[in-house]
């Protein structure tokens, strides 16, 4: 009797902790304006599994805790396990070229006699590779059975190798398509079906899948939580062209189980399913520039070590059209969570949920080791700007000149680093070429130089160093040209409309209707959702053929004032004119000139 009086009081507060976090989660889905989310704890051996808000915001239909889910690219370490599960079984080796197994493969890289891309650079985002193309992820042109080669048939400078193999992170939903392509040659079979019978249902994940679920269609499942965009309105699943980066269906229970299964260093009821000895290594960039420079925190067979809130632990975010999920896992303390959102907002602070279920688990914070700052004199050629050093979008290199660019400054014992974009910060030198954040536990940032170029990395994101004239120069062509364009359009309007007899004399109107292609090719595209961007219809279409009629009609609109005035210069239509000419330039030699949506 005695021992039921001491457990009951704990028991109730064990049922009044897990309610007040409810109620939380509640509370941050209303201030967030989100729809709904499901959630789950894991404690050692115990998995609790919780839901919030609404399944379907237009039929109000309440999310059940059972409900699926799509988790986005939290795919991808559960693809990683499928990968090492192969290695284990000697089907495959992670240090192995790819070409190895797909030597028809039409990679384009230039250090591929000394660094081929290997399975762990595909594993660790270290290939060299771009993210992905718009049409591979906004398109209706795919179906749940296409083959996974079409990433890159449309296209194959998708697999323009950018950066040496192995040196440098950068996030690649192309390298686990390929690593999906791979997976089907060794086993002679669909990767989602081979994944399903081999990996998920061995270790229990019963309600999970990596084939194609969907609310409509013949896809359709009605646990499926309905998918929201940010204003509330309906985003039903579509397939999509890098399936194995990004298509998984699961529940918050079955993600328990996966989270138990790494906290279990991948043993199943004492079956050894994959090595233990790479869960070791889960998290740690090896190989690269920045671990060979003691930056050791990064991303390391499918999942990242994950510094924040004072806590660090094994973590991946995903989203998806119309989902946002996080999965983290802290091996040490045998914890972890998961929490999908079935909304994709870009307004909201999910990181706020991440923060209230950490402290749930009730990790322990580490306060962080802030070494004594040392001075940054030998940095001083090392101010300045800086891109990434690997475009994350083909072929939008363009944009991160002129918008992603970061600013370096130095005091006397720290480095200011001021994003174009986001919040400044302001890091400790702890010695030689590392920094560490104030609120981080490890060292955060590494500048380091190779071959007369300069780099600033966070181990996840890579910098190189530009002149800022650069930066200058393009944003000022950029804004020169928008200003010539609206100087014809609203001069070839208004002579249409006042000035008649002198509208098809003025050699701007031959510019004037590339602009008006372009823009009603806008606004058709404007029209359809941003999900069928990459589509070929009638909008994309005409975008392709304005960017090719513009070039032609500025040059043409610049002949007839060369040849038909004697002083062109001294007519403003003349100075519009070239202004245009040189953004239509500057243009073509970043790519952007023809634009196609669909390759």
């Amino acid at each position: 009797m005695t021992k039921i009086l001491l457990i009951f009081p704990l028991v109730i507060m064990c049922f009044s902790a897990y309610g007040q976090q409810k109620i939380t989660i509640e509370n941050l889905l209303n201030q967030e304006k989100l729809s709904g989310a499901v959630y789950t704890i894991v404690k050692e051996d115990s998995i609790k599994i919780f839901s919030a808000g609404y399944k379907n915001l237009q039929t109000k239909e309440i999310l059940q805790s059972n409900n699926q889910v799509h988790i986005g690219s939290i795919t991808k370490p559960i693809l990683a396990l499928g990968v090492l599960m192969l290695d284990t079984k000697g089907k495959l080796n992670i240090d192995d070229p790819v070409k190895k197994y797909l030597p028809d493969l039409p990679i384009e890289n230039p250090w591929e006699s000394t660094h081929p891309i290997k399975i762990r650079h595909l594993l660790d985002h270290t290939s060299g590779l771009t993210d992905f193309k718009l049409w591979h992820f906004f398109s209706s042109s795919s179906n749940p059975r296409t083959p996974l080669s079409a990433f890159y048939t449309r296209n194959t400078d998708v697999l323009r190798v950018q950066e040496k193999p192995g040196t440098i992170f950068s996030y690649s939903n192309i390298g686990y398509t390929l690593l999906g392509i791979l997976m089907e040659k060794v086993v002679n079979q669909p990767y989602e079906q081979f994944l399903d019978e081999n990996l998920l249902k061995p270790i229990g994940m019963n309600n999970s899948t990596f084939q194609f679920v969907s609310q409509l269609g013949n896809s359709k499942n009605e646990k499926l939580a309905m998918g929201h965009f940010d204003d509330g309105s309906l985003a039903p699943a579509l397939p999509i062209y890098p399936r194995p980066a990004a298509q998984f269906t699961t529940t918050a229970f079955d993600m328990g189980i996966l989270i138990q299964f790494y906290l279990n260093k991948g043993k199943v009821n004492n079956l050894q399913v994959i090595d233990g000895a790479y869960f070791e290594q889960l998290g740690l960039a090896k190989y690269t520039e920045a671990s060979k420079r003691s930056l050791n925190v990064g991303y390391g067979l499918g999942i990242s070590k994950r510094d924040r809130h004072g806590v660090v632990g094994l973590a991946h975010s995903g989203n998806v059209i119309g989902y946002r999920a996080m999965m983290y896992i802290f091996p040490k303390e045998k914890k972890g969570f998961f929490i999908a959102h079935n909304m994709d907002s870009e307004s909201a602070d999910y990181e706020r949920f991440n923060q209230i279920l950490i402290e749930n688990l009730n990790i322990k914070k580490t306060t962080p080791k802030h070494q004594q700052a040392v001075t940054t004199k030998q940095f001083a050629d090392w101010a300045g700007y800086y891109i990434p050093k690997i475009t994350k979008i083909e072929p939008w290199q363009l944009l991160d000149i002129i918008g992603n660019f970061t600013k370096v400054s130095f005091t006397e014992k720290s480095m200011k680093i001021s994003p174009f974009q986001k919040k400044v910060l302001v890091l400790n030198h702890i010695g030689g070429g590392v920094f560490q954040q104030s609120d981080k536990v490890n060292p955060s940032h590494l500048l380091y130089e190779i071959t007369n170029t300069k780099y600033l990395t966070t181990s996840f994101f890579t910098m190189k160093k530009i002149n800022g004239w650069k930066i200058f120069l393009s944003a000022t062509s950029l804004f020169v040209g928008i200003f010539g364009l609206v100087i014809i359009f609203t001069s070839s309007i208004y002579n249409i409309f006042i000035n008649k007899s002198k509208c098809l004399n003025n050699p701007i109107f031959v510019t004037f209707l590339g602009i008006l292609l372009f823009l009603i090719s806008i606004l058709l595209i404007s029209t359809k959702n941003i999900i069928f961007i990459g589509d070929k219809n009638a909008g994309s279409t005409l975008l392709y053929l304005s960017t090719i009629l513009l070039p032609i009609l500025v040059v043409i609109n610049l002949a007839i004032y060369l040849k038909n005035h004697r002083f062109p210069y001294k007519t403003i239509d003349f100075w519009a004119t070239l202004c245009v000419f040189q953004l239509v330039v500057l243009l073509i030699l970043f790519g952007l000139i023809p634009f196609v949506t669909w390759r």
